[in-house]
């Protein structure tokens, strides 16, 4: 709103307006963090930490933009992993070494995130191994501080060797047993050992050393015994004789015999006989007994006996022997067996009405003894009867009476089985025999009641059966056989024929048949003789016509006429086209046929065009990765019944102003290839700022997420071909700085 009045050169008022625009310097500080060395924008080299360095560039407004450095400078390290081993080592690198190494290196990251580079002194000492050979009595007490009884060649213990490694010594032992052992010696009175001593009594305790095979001790025991001779009396007292381990019989007293034997030790027993000899007696026992006798032997005799003896002893000792000398008499018994009729009186005055097979009488037998009789009495009864009889026609009786009518009332006397009277009454009943005729009419063959099969008339046949009154029936057949008849009905027909029997037959038969009745009323049997001509064309199940393509249809019955519904007239069609196809099958030699339909349905192919967009590479249905834009390639898809549906063509952009991208530079030549400088994306991120920076340190351009992308000039100037430097900040955190190259 500002004015200032001049004169022109007319000296007229020549009035200033001000328009008055006032843009502002900036201040920033560029916080950098590097290792051991940084070059700034100022275009120095530090290798120390700065935070007093300043740099004034011109900013967007063309105002001063004065820059202060915050560096820090971290240094790098090295250091040396001295390391001794046995055999191998793995070091931090992950490679395992065999041998000594002083060359490896590896370079890591230390605490201030520069590179700390770790040199290896590796020293590898090796381990070794050895066998101990070793052979031992019983046990052998190894390095291990195992005590081993048994040979081993497997026990190992590790000792460290003059590297300090492993020495891994492997025992071969071979053990070998002493053994003991005792030597049995039976001996008389004396006896001299291995170990040149003359033992006298029995000993267990003595050893003496030898050496074994193996070289080991042998302990040898003595079990001694030492048995005594000796000499003894044999006192014996004997009836009659004695005979001596001498083997002599001695038939008096003797005290000056002996014998020389081996006692049960197997030395001399010398034996003297002192043996006394005395006489023995014997007597006879004379016995009269009834029944039995106890003797004193303890023993019943039921029977006489003359042998028995008994042998007691006599005052001086020897045997007395007692012969019994024994008479039974027995008692007797006996059964009185009786049959009487009706009544009997026996021995004991009883009269006995009933079979009685208890009662007793006791009678003195000859000798004096009991006998005992035992009544068995069979009490028969006289009995009377009716003889029950019926008879056809006449019967003789056992009176020899021959009755031809009924009788009630005759009688006759008989002995019963058992001896008594038995009288019969006559009990006649006259029955008389009968005759018929049986009239039959049968068809073919019949069987009659006498279990003939008749095939012819018959009217003389007989046969005997019994009446209602059990007397003969005589029957006589009277027999008429009809006719049955058979025939054959021939047919010929198409695929099924419906039959008199009601049955549809859809294959050819000649086995069934029909029962009817012809005109005598028999059977008249008919056999079916069918000819059935079947066919079966099968186009089977309706089918998919993949696009541009023929499948072929067939009616699977070859060997006949055909007809289709395309007029073709072979057995055989293919098809090309949708819709609906029927073929009908003709027998020429019957005239029969037979049609089948099938629905052909024709699968169409689609083409579609897939869109896609990448930034970097994209993967697409055909599995490959493209890394380049694509609009050639083609994927087909093929439906669940094998044809092809659809046909894909890609159409893939790789890159594109959605993707993140910063150009490495810009030729703004007019050719509208790279004439600007465009990061890809960035719209994407509202809060960024961009700074371009010559090589003198000038803000040639400032933009943002919206502004125009940097055309190579600065306030219209185009700038000359060289590196600019730039610094990105999304605004999210995220930081970018470079190096971007204007060719013209």
């Amino acid at each position: 709103s500002a004015t200032h009045t001049l004169t022109n050169a007319a000296g007229c008022d020549s009035i200033v307006s001000l328009d008055l625009t006032i843009n502002n310097s900036n201040t920033g500080i560029d916080v950098i963090t590097a290792c051991d060395t940084y070059t700034w924008i100022d275009g120095n080299t530090y290798t120390i930490s700065n935070n007093n360095a300043t740099h004034t560039l011109t900013n967007a407004a063309g105002c001063d933009s004065i820059v202060s450095l915050d560096l820090t400078i971290n240094n790098s390290n090295t250091g040396i992993d001295v390391v001794t081993a046995c055999d191998t080592y793995t070091w931090i690198d992950g490679n395992t070494y065999t041998v000594s190494n002083n060359s490896a290196t590896h370079t890591l990251t230390n605490a201030a995130g520069c590179d700390s580079i770790v040199s290896l002194d590796l020293t590898i000492n090796n381990s070794n191994t050895g066998i101990d050979v070793v052979t031992a009595c019983d046990t052998y007490t190894w390095i291990d501080g195992n005590t081993y009884t048994a040979s081993n060649n497997t026990a190992t213990h590790t000792l460290i060797n003059s590297v300090g490694c492993d020495s891994v010594v492997t025992l071969d032992l071979t053990i070998n047993s002493s053994n003991t052992g005792i030597d049995e010696i039976t001996a008389c009175d004396a006896y001299t050992w291995i170990d040149g001593n003359t033992y006298t009594i029995s000993n267990n305790s003595a050893t003496h050393i030898l050496t074994n095979a193996a070289g080991c001790d042998s302990i040898v025991t003595l079990n001694l015994t030492i048995n005594s001779s000796y000499s003894t009396t044999d006192v014996q007292g004997s009836c009659d004789s004695y005979t001596w381990i001498d083997g002599n019989t001695y038939t008096s007293s003797n005290n000056t015999a002996s014998v020389l034997l081996t006692s049960i030790t197997g030395c001399d027993s010398l034996v003297t006989l002192d043996l006394t000899i005395d006489s023995s007696l014997s007597s006879t026992d004379t016995q009269v007994a009834c029944g039995s006798f106890t003797w004193i032997d303890g023993i019943s005799y039921t029977a006489n006996n003359n042998t028995a003896t008994f042998l007691l002893t006599a005052i001086g000792g020897c045997d007395s022997l007692v012969t019994l000398n024994l008479t039974i008499h027995s008692a007797t018994a006996g059964v009185d067996e009786i049959v009487a009729c009706d009544t009997y009186t026996w021995i004991d005055g009883n009269t006995y009405t009933e079979n009685n097979s208890s009662a007793t009488h006791v009678l003195t037998n000859s000798v004096g003894c009991d006998s005992i009789v035992t009544l068995d009495l069979t009490i028969n009864n006289s009995n009377t009867g009716i003889d029950s009889i019926t008879a056809c026609d006449t019967y003789t009786w056992i009176d020899g009476n021959t009755y031809t009518n009924s009788n009630n009332t005759a009688t006759h006397t008989l002995s019963n089985a058992f001896g008594c009277d038995s009288i019969v009454t006559l009990n006649l009943t006259i029955n008389s025999s009968s005759s018929s005729s049986d009239v039959v009419t049968q068809c073919g063959a019949y069987t009659w009641i006498d279990g003939i099969e008749y095939t012819e008339s018959n009217n003389v046949a007989t046969f005997v059966t019994t009446n209602a009154a059990g007397c003969d029936s005589t029957i006589t057949l009277n027999l008429t056989i009809l006719e049955s008849s058979s025939s054959t009905d021939e047919h010929e027909a198409c695929s099924s024929f419906t039959w008199i029997d009601g049955i549809t037959y859809s294959e050819s038969n000649n086995t069934a048949t029909f029962i009817t009745t012809n005109a005598s009323g028999c059977d008249s049997i008919i056999t079916l003789a069918l000819t059935l001509t079947i066919l079966d064309p099968d186009l089977g199940p309706d089918v998919f016509l993949c696009a541009n393509d023929s499948i072929a249809l067939s009616p699977q019955e070859p060997g006949f006429e055909y007809i289709w519904n395309t007029s073709e007239t072979t057995e055989s069609i293919y098809v090309t086209e949708e819709g609906t196809y029927y073929v009908t099958v003709t027998d020429p030699e019957t005239a029969c046929s037979e049609s089948d339909t099938v629905f052909v349905t024709e699968i169409p192919v689609s083409q579609e065009i897939d869109v896609q967009t990448a930034c970097d590479a994209y993967t697409w249905l055909d599995g490959i990765t493209y890394i380049e834009s694509n609009n050639t390639a083609t994927y087909i898809e093929t439906s669940v019944v094998g044809c092809d549906s659809v046909v894909y063509t890609l159409n893939l952009t790789i890159g594109g102003p959605t993707c993140f991208a910063i150009p490495e530079g810009l030729s703004p030549n007019g050719d509208n290839t790279n004439d600007t400088w465009t990061i890809g994306g960035l719209n994407q991120y509202p809060d960024a700022v961009i700074l371009v920076f010559n090589r003198w340190g000038n803000e040639v351009y400032r933009g943002d997420a919206f502004s125009d992308p940097w055309d190579g000039s600065f306030q219209g100037d185009p700038q000359p071909t060289a590196d600019y430097y730039y610094i990105l900040d999304l605004g999210d955190g995220q930081k970018f700085n470079g190096v971007v190259t204007l060719k013209r």
